[in-house]
Order: structure tokens, then sequence, then C-alpha cells
């Protein structure tokens, strides 16, 4: 018995659309920006939240913003907008 997995055939399963055609390089290459630009927007949205929560309310007050709407904000998923 063979412990080596032929992996022609997940390469094939890999590279077919969600139409079921075979999805092209530059098809593969878009995904994976937008995947790419979704992670650096989550990322980003993490790192603004933990920056107002660290904020006093001084420094919120100099920004216009009231503890209220950063603590709405602070509690959402990083994936929310």
């Amino acid at each position: 018995m063979s412990t080596t997995t032929d992996c022609s055939k997940f390469d094939a399963v890999a590279s077919i659309g969600r139409d079921g055609t075979m999805a092209g390089s530059g098809e593969a290459m878009r995904r994976l920006r937008q995947c790419r630009a979704a992670l650096a927007t989550w990322l980003q949205r993490s790192r603004d939240r933990r920056a107002l929560a660290k904020m006093s309310d001084r420094e919120l007050a100099d920004i216009g913003v009231c503890r209220a709407s950063v603590d709405a904000e602070i509690d959402k998923s990083f994936w929310r907008s």
C-alpha cells in the first residue's frame, strides 16, 4: 500500500470555478487579490478599534467622538464595518 497521494485530482478540483467551468489563472489571481484586500481591511479595522479603545475621554472629545460610540464600535467583530 502506497502512502503517497495523487495530487493531480486535487489540482483539478481546486481549479473549478463556482459556475462549474475551469477557472483560469486570471480568475484565481482575482480571487486571491479579493481575499488579500479583505484581510487587509479586517486587520486595519482591528487596529483602529484597539487604538480607539485605548484613547482617553479627552482624546475622544478632541476628535469629536463620544465613549458610547467607541464602545459600540469596539464591540463589533473584526469583519463588520
